[in-house]
């Protein structure tokens, strides 16, 4: 009797692990993206302005401006996934980016 024959992961499993794994990984990809994205621009924002106030101002803005969609549209966003079918939300969501 071989010794991975009785360690075999049965295939539901399988595709959980998979599942999640990606979810994950679109998650943090997602996040990386929307931070390196924010960033960079502070870093731009830092290396072409001269003025200090201006530089703290217009990092302030960057700051409010990226975090603004996600105040304005969570309550819209949750309101549309409480009230459509759950299959299209995301593939269109995802289409949108």
């Amino acid at each position: 009797m071989p010794a991975d024959e009785n360690l075999s992961i049965p295939v539901r499993e399988k595709k959980w692990r998979l599942g999640f794994w990606s979810l994950i990984a679109a998650q943090f990809q997602g996040a990386f993206n929307e931070n390196a994205l924010k960033f960079l621009v502070i870093y731009l924002i830092l290396a072409v302005e001269k003025d200090k106030a201006q530089r703290d101002q217009l990092e302030l803005l960057v700051g409010v401006l990226f975090a603004a969609p996600f105040i304005l549209f969570s309550l819209t966003g949750g309101y549309l996934a409480d009230r459509s079918a759950n299959v299209p939300l995301p593939s269109g969501r995802k289409c949108l980016k």
